[in-house]
């Protein structure tokens, strides 16, 4: 039951986690820029100056401190779990489970998601507990439980996540 409920708190969380992408994202963007970025042709002696290369070197990156080490990591981990929330929705057959899924992960409650689909809120409970049910049976293919029990995954409070399955 463990999992099921990490896969569903997950699932509830994508929108938080699309947030804190952003927001990472803002925070480190200054120590890690885009080399792609601001690609436009410099004419006359501008040209033929040399330029510092964007981002940091290899010994910067070794001596960065311990909070953007951590917000790095987040970054990268958030980044693999939406990626496996969005990836796993491929794998629902049913449209309404696919529907339950999108408005679980846009954070609505049982309420809302019970009349934006013509439901009560048991039947909505039923039909989400028979979605995960039918995502944990194809767990061979499901990428947020690769994500969730592997052994570097953690959440942004440091709770193991795959530590309540065992």
């Amino acid at each position: 039951m463990g999992l099921r409920l990490d896969i569903e708190m997950s699932i509830r969380s994508y929108s938080f986690y699309k947030k804190e992408i952003r927001r990472l994202q803002r925070s480190l963007v200054y120590r890690f820029p885009n080399p792609h970025a601001g690609l436009v042709a410099q004419s006359g002696i501008d040209s033929v100056m040399p330029q510092g290369s964007p981002g940091k070197s290899f010994p910067e990156l070794v001596e960065m401190d311990r909070k953007e080490q951590r917000q790095f990591e987040r970054l990268l981990r958030f980044e693999e779990l939406v990626h496996a929330i969005e990836k796993d929705a491929e794998l629902l057959e049913k449209e309404e489970d696919l529907i339950l899924y999108e408005c679980m992960m846009d954070e609505m409650s049982y309420r809302e998601i019970a009349i934006h689909m013509g439901y009560n809120r048991n039947k909505i409970r039923q039909m989400k507990e028979e979605m995960l049910s039918a995502l944990c049976q194809k767990c061979q293919k499901c990428q947020m439980l690769h994500v969730l029990t592997s052994e570097n995954s953690k959440l942004y409070d440091g709770r193991e996540v795959g530590a309540a399955t065992s």
